[in-house]
């Protein structure tokens, strides 16, 4: 059986379980499956007939299965998502080296279309290969080259792209020109145009979808990632939903939920778009940004464009098209006389300065479209936790005798300070503070840094958190609480994690949205406190944007019921054309 036909088998059986035959589902892009094997094969077994064809006696076949650990060697992790991990691994017959994106089937129950999405992914994978990879693998499109199916976990082998992401090579090699990029635009155009004969839809088209196989200048460029792929005209589990990167959606995407291969196109354009100047053509908070998006209207700034060539914007003009009937296809891209006569002079340095923005935003979106997806950190949802536990008034007189009382009986008769463990039973006994939270805590209201708290400062810390105000001290004290390694500084994945958890019973906007929109608007929050856009937060950025935005520092200090990201005044630094 081809390793396509063996995907489909295995997506057909992913998750029903119920005769009790959970096991590996084993094929080797390699070679082949042993003879005997059909659709219909067990899970839970290879067949091999011990080179002995001509024996028609069961009792000459072994039967074995085979797991992940049998056929490869695990490596190092090379990313996450939201319900799986890719590592590095080496094939054990030959060393070749892959990459393995396993899909957790646990973390995944119960959450949304989760375990249709990974049933969807394999399946159009399995396509992939019977009509575009056989006899032949295309260069620009990801190979699916082995599968494994075992009781908590799929394995996907696909190759290993090591020459990184589109934007992250380009900023690494720090200088880029036309004719570079029209080299990129024929390589994704190449992959989408076999796509789209074979009716596949992509659906997610963006740069971190698209991955060099090797470091090497004459590097070959991948399409990859078939999570939120389609194959037009089956049955479509995602048909209502708003999913992907809002840069680059197209506008009958947004306005009517229509996916088709002008969608994917749209996206080109948009890629294209943002190699020439380093930002996408729309841009402003999440809600300006779908506007633009929906209208359609983009320019060409003077201060990027001017040195770019008319081809170049015209190509632009074409994939941009509002009505996606009137938009060009991958195969008239090919045929553009821009990728033939693309000029070879480097792009101006203000052009690569923008792109290192745009690519320092997309990998927080990233950070918090997967912090959505997935399940926060303990630590994160019990501070969390704390802050929208602990109300919005002063002490009552009962909770101040309770308190007295309970810190009386943990200090002892004499003592008038509580360490950390005792601190913790105070917390525990009088506000049900959850335990993970309490270490994070202790280190706030010890003020002094002696290793112990007093009453003071526990009334003192207990006030402040319920009725916060942009004080020097109650700034400082919320700053420490998103940094929760206590480096410094608030990393993206830091801020995204407390966010979340804080915004998880309340609404961005008043409105219900998914966690696309969430992850953008959440990116917007970051960028506004992210003055210098160098990926982390000081405490000077923090204390600046949060004193100039009273509404913002009651959402991050669990006080608000929702945020409103369009009162920013000002288009994000990261996007707006300088």
């Amino acid at each position: 059986m081809n390793v396509g036909a063996l995907a489909r088998a295995t997506s057909s059986r992913l998750w029903d379980t119920s005769d009790g035959m959970e096991g590996v589902v084993v094929a080797n892009g390699a070679g082949s499956m042993a003879a005997g094997s059909d659709m219909d094969v067990s899970p839970m077994v290879v067949v091999e007939d011990n080179n002995n064809n001509n024996n028609n006696n069961n009792n000459s076949a072994s039967v074995h299965a085979r797991s992940l650990a049998s056929a490869y060697q695990l490596m190092e992790q090379l990313g996450t998502g939201g319900f799986s991990v890719v590592r590095k691994a080496v094939r054990k017959e030959d060393g070749v080296a892959v990459a393995v994106k396993t899909l957790d089937k646990r973390g995944a129950h119960g959450v949304g279309d989760t375990l249709e999405l990974l049933r969807n992914e394999i399946n159009v994978m399995a396509l992939i290969e019977e009509r575009i990879h056989t006899p032949k693998r295309h260069p620009n499109v990801l190979s699916l080259l082995d599968v494994f199916d075992e009781p908590d976990y799929v394995h996907l082998v696909v190759d290993l792209c090591e020459g990184g992401e589109l934007f992250d090579r380009i900023i690494g090699k720090g200088k880029f020109s036309e004719d570079d990029a029209a080299r990129v635009v024929q390589q994704i155009a190449c992959g989408l145009s076999v796509l789209h004969e074979c009716q596949i839809l992509h659906r997610d088209m963006k740069p971190e979808n698209l991955l060099y196989d090797t470091h090497e200048d004459d590097a070959t460029l991948r399409i990859m990632d078939f999570g939120l792929s389609h194959v037009a005209g089956t049955d479509d589990p995602m048909s209502t939903q708003l999913f992907g990167s809002l840069d680059y959606i197209a506008p009958e995407v947004l306005i009517t939920r229509t996916f088709s291969k002008a969608a994917d196109t749209w996206s080109l354009g948009v890629i294209l778009y943002i190699l020439l100047c380093g930002y996408p053509p729309f841009y402003g908070d999440t809600q300006a940004k779908c506007a633009a998006i929906m209208s359609g209207r983009f320019d060409f700034p003077k201060r990027e464009w001017n040195s770019i060539s008319s081809y170049a914007k015209d190509l632009i003009k074409k994939l941009l098209v509002l009505n996606p009937s009137e938009r060009i296809s991958a195969d008239d891209v090919l045929s553009h006389p821009w990728l033939m006569h693309a000029p070879s002079e480097q792009l101006p340095d203000v052009a690569m300065a923008a792109l290192k923005r745009t690519n320092a935003r997309r990998k927080f979106r990233a950070v918090a479209y997967a912090c959505l997806l997935g399940s926060n950190p303990r630590l994160h949802r019990s501070v969390s936790e704390v802050l929208k536990s602990l109300g919005t008034t002063s002490l009552t007189q009962e909770e101040l005798d309770t308190l007295v009382g309970t810190f009386r009986q943990v200090a002892g008769h004499r003592g008038c300070t509580v360490d950390k463990a005792q601190f913790a039973v105070v917390m525990e006994k009088c506000l049900q503070i959850p335990a993970d939270a309490c270490p994070k805590l202790f280190r706030l209201f010890d003020e002094d840094g002696d290793g112990v708290v007093d009453f003071r400062e526990l009334v003192v810390g207990l006030t402040n958190l319920r009725q916060p105000v942009p004080t020097p001290e109650n700034l400082q004290r919320f700053f420490r609480i998103y940094d929760i390694d206590d480096s410094g500084d608030i990393s993206r994945y830091e801020f995204a994690n407390m966010l979340n958890a804080l915004s998880a019973q309340q609404s961005i906007s008043g409105e219900p949205i998914n966690e696309m929109m969430r992850a953008e608007m959440m990116a917007d929050v970051f960028e506004r406190i992210d003055a210098n856009g160098d990926e982390k937060i000081t405490f000077d950025e923090f204390r600046t944007a949060l004193v100039r935005d009273p509404q913002l520092f009651h959402h991050l200090t669990g006080r608000a019921t929702r945020l409103n990201v369009s009162d920013a005044s000002t288009v994000p630094v990261s996007e707006a054309p300088m």
